[in-house]
């Protein structure tokens, strides 16, 4: 499976409640974002374990801080 790079980024932001207003870019560390809560964590995890297939164990998610973190450790899973 390829993972296109923006695509990524795209579902990523849908995540957010406000994803539509804010910015996000592969440097973002995305627990910084305003309305990032667990809801939004949880929201995440999730899209990745149905879009990819990748479970992501909570002491590895918490390593994870920008979004290039996160798909990264996809990409290396996939």
């Amino acid at each position: 499976m390829t993972m296109d790079a923006n695509s990524f980024l795209q579902l990523f932001k849908e995540q957010y409640l406000d994803g539509d207003e804010i910015t996000l870019t592969f440097e973002t560390d995305f627990r910084a974002i305003p309305s990032f809560d667990s809801l939004t964590g949880m929201a995440i995890l999730a899209v990745i374990k149905d879009e990819f297939g990748v479970d992501i164990a909570i002491d590895e998610w918490k390593k994870l801080k920008t979004v290039q973190d996160v798909y990264l450790f996809i990409r290396d899973k996939v």
